[in-house]
């Protein structure tokens, strides 16, 4: 038996995959994929359920499925024009299936990229000189970012292309009200997102939203 990667759990309760309908289906639809393959579920992220699977090659973990309870199209999309025409640094993606037969929601599958997964941004454990490089490295991805041509990428029916922080405000607004009538599976109410009215009296001054 295999060593579980680091980072990784057992697939937790309600985020079960049906690995054998998705094994067939990544067979189908990826060169080299060979069924049946095992899934684990990584334990820390910010958004959408991300799981690591491995096939039966046994290959060094190499893919990534991410499903959802968000726009996993969109992001699929994006990392692939920006993989194939810039030089920001993203995972390479194989597939992108909106069949939500095949495990109950769409899914796309990437490259699995090995290392470190950091929860606290004050980076413990490491020296202050490997603290500096993260936060440059950091901040030289987002440059490269900032200056991608995303009309010249293939991505210019993206989106609208103003009114992205009002839209963005809006929606936190109401991602934390959702996120205040909840209780997580401890029951422990989850709260509204912290400091939520000191950033929406913030940008409401700044954006002069109404």
């Amino acid at each position: 038996m295999s060593t579980p990667t680091p980072g990784t759990t057992e697939v937790r309760q309600g985020h079960e995959v049906n690995a054998e309908a998705l094994g067939n289906y990544l067979q189908a639809h990826i060169a080299g994929f060979k069924a049946p393959l095992a899934v684990r579920q990584f334990s820390f992220g910010q958004s959408n359920p991300t799981f690591l699977i491995k096939d039966a090659t046994q290959k060094p973990p190499g893919q990534l499925l991410s499903s959802t309870a968000h726009a996993v199209e969109r992001e699929y999309r994006v990392l692939d024009a920006l993989g194939q025409h810039t030089a920001v640094p993203v995972p390479k993606v194989y597939h992108l299936c909106e069949d939500s037969a095949i495990i109950g929601t769409p899914f796309y599958v990437m490259e699995f990229v090995d290392g470190r997964i950091f929860t606290d941004i004050c980076f413990p454990g490491l020296s202050p000189q490997d603290r500096l490089a993260c936060w440059r490295s950091a901040i030289e991805t987002l440059a490269k970012l900032h200056r991608v041509d995303y009309k010249a990428i293939g991505l210019a029916s993206y989106g609208r292309s103003g009114g992205f922080y009002t839209r963005q405000i809006r929606s936190l607004q109401t991602v934390s009200t959702a996120q205040a009538a909840v209780v997580d599976a401890r029951g422990v109410a989850v709260r509204p997102i912290e400091r939520i009215d000191d950033m929406l009296a913030w940008f409401a001054l700044s954006l002069q939203l109404t």
